[in-house]
């Protein structure tokens, strides 16, 4: 279980201000210089800039990173990659470690964004509407037809941020995706955003920075296509969540 948050220091919050103004500026001169490409939608590009964007952030800012059993990544599509959602960061970190064109399933208000919401849309990513169960389908479907086109599409299962140490239950829209493409699917584990940035209300303190190393696990790519959703479901939950129990009672022995 995660700890409840203290008040945060002074060093926390003189870090927290200087996080938030390189991730300001970084990513304003970032957007400007890609309008052009964003108008013309030359996804491409937005994807290489993305890349760039994460990693100054991750240098400027001293974000520690740390990658387990990359040799197992696959690098090219069509695949569907699969983790779990931790903190707004997560996307930062997997772009930061991975260093690949990825496209995104996204909650749809982050598309509504000036300037962010039209990158997302230029670089390919899929808006998802949660409420509405037509149009997260059309969703699936539109993320099916860019597997198939050979492109590496990431989803988080869990459909929202989860607990620090822990998974939620997945939703089944990953698996039904899964077996509507018939693509191989990579499960990764993320640990470390939640606890670099919880964000406000699950903190429930101001937006803090504090300095905490973010690692990621790549798992074997499952090439099964026989299984149900509901199996293959089952079987990346256990996968993706195994490390995190692990880590969860190190923290526990250390803790007595």
């Amino acid at each position: 279980m995660a700890k409840q948050a203290h008040k945060p220091g002074i060093i926390v919050v003189l870090y927290s201000v200087y996080v938030w103004l390189v991730f300001g500026l970084v990513t304003l001169t970032i957007l400007i210089i890609l309008l052009p490409f964003v108008i013309v939608r030359w996804s491409q590009m937005i994807q290489r800039a993305a890349i760039i964007w994460a990693r100054i952030l991750v240098g400027l800012t001293g974000i520690r990173l740390e990658a387990e059993n990359t040799v197992a990544l696959v690098t090219t599509g069509p695949v569907l990659f699969l983790a779990n959602h931790q903190s707004y960061l997560d996307i930062l970190a997997l772009y930061a470690i991975l260093q690949l064109r990825i496209v995104w399933l996204a909650k749809a208000s982050l598309f509504k964004i000036p300037l962010f919401g039209w990158a997302l849309r230029a670089a390919g990513s899929i808006p998802v509407e949660r409420g509405n169960p037509v149009k997260a389908r059309q969703s699936l479907y539109t993320a099916a037809q860019r597997i198939r086109r050979g492109l590496i599409v990431l989803i988080f299962p869990e459909g929202r941020r989860g607990p620090p140490d822990a998974i939620a239950a997945f939703k089944p829209g990953a698996f039904l995706l899964a077996a509507r493409a018939k693509v191989p699917v990579q499960p990764i584990t993320l640990h470390g955003t939640w606890q670099v940035f919880p964000g406000l209300k699950r903190a429930g303190i101001p937006l803090v920075f504090r300095q905490y190393r973010i690692r990621i696990q790549v798992h074997p790519v499952q090439h099964r296509t026989d299984l149900s959703p509901a199996e293959l479901s089952q079987r990346m939950f256990r996968q993706i969540e195994a490390p995190l129990d692990r880590m969860r009672l190190f923290h526990e022995i250390l803790d007595c």
